[in-house]
């Protein structure tokens, strides 16, 4: 009787140990978390999604730093299948994350030449966007003339 006491045991973990969700490094900057879930049912795990994000978030907080994501991949359950999210992502300067208010300026935005021009420099100074993307832009305003 002990040996399928023991078989019970190691299930038990192994099922516990495939729902952790802990934030393992990937590479110098990168990190990856994952999560299955035994719903019921067939369909996305949105709540799955929400706590690794939440999850993520609040390492990258904790650091002084934004979220950036650099791969989701979402599983729906299914017959015998699973659901599970897992997020791949880095925690960037908050300097460097964009709020939906300034969204880095396109070249095909309207105003003058002198307009578009001040914008993505304001974009620069505020670290919006980088040296290179600041070339890039000036470069297309000034040959859309």
């Amino acid at each position: 009787m002990k040996i399928p006491s023991l078989i019970l045991l190691v299930a038990c973990g192994l099922l516990v140990g495939c729902s952790t969700s802990d934030i393992v490094k990937m590479d110098k900057d990168t990190y990856f978390i994952q999560k299955r879930v035994a719903q019921v049912g067939f369909g996305p795990p949105e709540g799955a999604k929400a706590e690794v994000y939440a999850i993520a978030n609040q390492f990258c907080e904790e650091r002084g730093m934004a979220l950036e994501t650099v791969k989701l991949d979402v599983v729906n359950s299914g017959f015998g299948r699973p659901a599970s999210v897992a997020l791949q992502f880095r925690c960037v300067p908050i300097s460097q994350t964009v709020s939906s208010e300034e969204e880095p300026a396109t070249p095909d935005e309207g105003g003058s030449v002198e307009e578009r021009l001040k914008k993505i420099t304001d974009l620069k100074d505020k670290g919006i966007i980088t040296e290179e993307e600041y070339q890039q832009k000036r470069s297309e305003i000034i040959t859309s003339l």
